[in-house]
């Protein structure tokens, strides 16, 4: 079994999640590849959101770069960057967020999961 990569969060924050994301060959996947993208977001309780993002809003066709080692610490660079939105982020939860995207080809494939850590706010 895949396990989570945990990112951390602060209550009634976003999320930025930034990834890249590649074909079986290793190049990078690109917006004529898919047709869709969704994305299932799950808390701690069993309560789950799904939902559709914009192909064009979320995957670069050009590979992405940042200074901000935050954003992105890798060499090269990212064609995936999706916000998460505080709305979706309720409480001081954990959360299981999981995409499954469709190729033009008609095939369905999940990404590894990403846990969402929240930290209530100390202010």
């Amino acid at each position: 079994m895949i396990q989570p990569v945990s990112f951390v969060v602060n209550e009634d924050g976003c999320a930025v999640v930034v990834a890249l994301l590649c074909k079986a060959d290793g190049t990078p996947i690109v917006q004529a590849d898919l047709v869709s993208i969704d994305f299932t977001l799950e808390d701690v309780d069993g309560a789950r959101q799904t939902g559709g993002v914009s192909i064009v809003s979320v995957l670069f066709d050009e590979l992405q770069t940042t200074t901000n080692p935050k954003l992105w610490p890798f060499p090269g660079g990212y064609n995936f960057r999706h916000v998460i939105s505080a709305e979706l982020l309720v409480g001081s939860h954990d959360y299981l967020l999981q995409y499954e995207l469709v190729t033009a080809g008609g095939h369905q494939f999940k990404t590894a999961p990403v846990r969402l850590l929240i930290n209530a706010s100390i202010f």
